[in-house]
């Protein structure tokens, strides 16, 4: 029986249109639990959520203010040897006034915990399972987790709980203050700016999601799950948890063959770290330092950067030359400091109205202020400002696009290429549907647009069944659809040890 990547992705679109937003959630309890051989209980897991005892490593961290080098190395060696054990002492030694030790206190504190991702897992894992069987037992477990600092243990914690006492669940978007600060990080040439917003409150269960893709022709759909949750295993057991709460995202105004560029400022909770170290292992690519961040290029075309926990950064476009990485992170490493970072984008009369006019149902926008590069499209050629705005209601998200321009006649004539396309759009997605079921959202997508002219103005108007993150797992089902079953080898983690000084 075949074992499609199609299949894995089609539930991975499933999950994401059901809220998902964390790396966590695409690996059930279940499975998670047979894969690490532990029987499922909640004193099991009661035992997992217990606190290591912090090791005294005060004499140990002492040494690491030592003249002699080699004494320094082996305090070092004995405290890493110590585990989780050793942060609570290394955590205080962070802010000792004898610069030596609190910059290689900090250095070991990356390095343990680095070492310890896959425990962290099983932590989250052990407190999402209490959450999902419900039992009020578990409770007086949970609590005392709502003030934890480790990352995602607090919210975790929350969850379950509300589980257990039948609540509604708070969302894990980022707060508006948040967002705006990530638009302000964009350079001034963007002809497009948006954001989409993935703010969910839903807990994503694999086995919900499951029963809503029908099976292929062929498909061994336990071997499928299977495959899934050891890829998702084997990724989050080295990197920890990943979550994205927001995308930002602009367009450079020139594009061309030479020119332009496209970049995303992807915002959540991440261990930046080890998440850079990952895919650096994947492939040997060039690896550089950018206003005190890791940038990753794989080729000449493309960069990733991680300028912290909270923020990632993907930049894409015609040559180095026109990447605005350094710019981006620049502006991101002034953000706090007592000299504001710019607004570029914010400060253009194009952008501000629309921006200003938003709240907080705005789930996805992007405004366009038609240059003359984007003028070499004749269906934009008409307009000078387009707006997009959806906005989630329930299980729904209604998209509306709005132009507008100067010539009535060239607006109406812009229209009509746009309803021709969608009327063929219709009639070839209705076919492409009976081979591809998980594509019935986005074939219902169009059958429900409207596109109507009135003078200068356009509006084209939608309805899209589901989450926002459906709009995230649509491209990876046009991907899927052609790729081969290729499983996932993710690459040893390796922790690089403190820097030797001389």
């Amino acid at each position: 029986m075949a074992v499609g990547s199609f299949s894995i992705f089609s539930i991975l679109f499933a999950l994401l249109s059901g809220g998902a937003n964390d790396l966590l959630d695409f690996v059930s309890s279940d499975a998670y639990w047979k894969a690490k051989g532990a029987t499922v209980s909640v004193e099991q897991l009661a035992g997992e959520l217990k606190t290591q005892a912090g090791a005294d490593v005060s004499e140990l961290i002492k040494t690491l203010g030592n003249g002699d080098y080699p004494q320094r190395e082996e305090a070092a060696r004995k405290i890493v040897a110590q585990g989780a054990a050793a942060l609570p002492g290394l955590e205080k030694a962070a802010d000792d006034p004898d610069a030596e030790i609190s910059n290689r206190a900090r250095n070991l504190i990356q390095q343990i915990r680095l070492n310890s991702k896959a425990n962290g897992v099983r932590r989250l894992m052990a407190i999402r399972t209490l959450g999902e069987m419900k039992k009020a037992e578990a409770l007086p477990i949970l609590k005392p987790l709502l003030a934890s600092k480790e990352m995602f243990v607090a919210d975790y914690a929350a969850r379950a709980i509300a589980q257990i006492e039948g609540k509604a669940p708070l969302g894990r978007g980022a707060a508006a203050g948040l967002l705006k600060a990530d638009l302000s990080l964009l350079p001034a040439d963007c002809g497009v700016v948006g954001q989409l917003s993935l703010a969910s409150a839903k807990i994503a269960s694999v086995d919900e999601a499951v029963k809503t893709v029908p099976p292929q022709p062929g498909e061994d759909r336990k071997a499928v799950l299977e495959q899934m949750n050891t890829q998702v295993i084997t990724i989050v057991d080295q990197i920890g948890n990943v979550r994205i709460e927001s995308v930002t995202f602009g367009v450079c105004d020139t594009i061309g063959p030479n020119d332009g560029y496209f970049a995303a400022i992807v915002r959540g909770k991440y261990d930046s770290a080890a998440v850079s170290a990952f895919i650096r292992n994947m492939g040997g690519m060039p690896v550089s330092t950018v206003a005190g961040a890791t940038v990753l290029t794989p080729d000449q075309h493309m960069a990733f950067a991680f300028p912290g926990d909270d923020r990632a950064l993907f930049v894409t476009g015609a040559t180095p030359e026109k990447l605005p990485v350094k710019q981006i992170l620049e502006a991101a490493a002034a953000v706090g400091t007592k000299e504001p970072a710019p607004h570029p984008v914010l400060a253009q009369k194009e952008f501000a109205p629309f921006i200003a006019s938003l709240n907080d149902s705005a789930r996805l926008w992007a405004v366009c202020k038609v240059s003359d590069s984007y003028r070499g499209a004749p269906v934009i050629q008409p307009f000078d400002t387009i707006t997009l705005l959806g906005r989630q209601e329930k299980d729904k998200l209604s998209l509306r696009i709005a132009g507008a321009g100067k010539d009535a006649a060239a607006v109406k004539s812009a229209v009509d290429q746009v309803n021709q396309g969608v009327n063929e759009a219709k009639t070839g997605l209705a076919q492409v549907v009976q081979q591809m079921p998980m594509l019935k959202p986005m074939a219902e997508f169009v059958q429900s647009i409207d596109c109507a002219a009135d003078g200068k103005n356009a509006t084209m108007t939608g309805t899209f069944q589901g989450d926002t993150g459906n709009l995230l797992a649509f491209p990876l089902m046009l991907f899927s659809a052609r790729a081969q079953a290729q499983p996932i080898q993710a690459p040893p983690a390796v922790i690089e040890p403190v820097k030797p000084e001389k």
